[in-house]
């Protein structure tokens, strides 16, 4: 077994081959005042999204955005690193369940995303990611999708019947939320303004990174980054 030492920079580099495996363990010297992002390996990326968020964990590991069309909608997530283009949100309901605009009604729901749609069973499927609650800043009121959801006929496709103006009760046990009704909507709407409003985020700004091995990362929206 060999072992070579050598310091650089405050950084001692140990490396150790054992039967032909290279093991390689760094260390910042206390002294050096080393951050452990100059420790890390360092990301070079090759790709950027500058994207507008609708929804966010509290924690921000779990994000839709939109980054080129508002109808084209992206999941980010922190634990995969990865950003994948879907088709809508889902969460489980309970049958029977009164909802409306207020969030108190919504707030405790865990959500997940899907990649595909059926349009004629109105369901989604390939459902995957972690689950996750929707963080409502802003001092958010109502929930963002009330409206979309009550302004079409859903009756049939949903499962839903309307009990006022403001409420109405879902019969399925999931409940599916399209991008290609958010789009219909937002046409009929024609109001850029009161679509911002709409979001709990008022159309923050996040930008994310990919890097050679298609592993993609929050940065700095300032931040450049070296294209192919």
């Amino acid at each position: 077994m060999s072992i070579l030492l050598g310091a650089m920079g405050g950084i001692i580099s140990l490396t150790a081959i054992v039967t032909g495996v290279s093991v390689t363990v760094a260390n910042a010297v206390k002294s050096s005042g080393a951050t452990q992002s100059q420790i890390e390996e360092k990301f070079e990326a090759i790709e950027s999204k500058e994207c507008k968020v609708f929804f966010t964990d509290k924690n921000e590991k779990h994000m839709i955005v939109s980054c080129s069309t508002p109808e084209t909608w992206y999941f980010f997530d922190s634990k995969k690193n990865s950003l994948e283009t879907i088709q809508g949100i889902t969460t489980k309901n309970r049958k029977e369940t009164q909802l409306g605009f207020y969030i108190e009604q919504w707030k405790d729901k865990s959500w997940q995303v899907f990649k595909n749609f059926d349009q004629r069973y109105y369901k989604g499927s390939n459902v995957t990611g972690d689950l996750f609650q929707i963080d409502y800043k802003f001092g958010t009121k109502d929930f963002p999708y009330a409206k979309y959801i009550q302004s079409y006929n859903c009756d049939t496709p949903i499962g839903t019947r309307m009990l006022s103006q403001s409420d109405f009760k879902c019969n399925n046990s999931d409940i599916y939320i399209p991008t290609s009704e958010f789009k219909k909507t937002r046409k009929q709407e024609n109001d850029e303004s009161l679509f911002n409003k709409t979001f709990s985020l008022n159309g923050e700004r996040k930008c994310f990174a990919k890097d050679k091995n298609n592993k993609w990362r929050k940065i700095n929206c300032d931040t450049p980054v070296t294209r192919n």
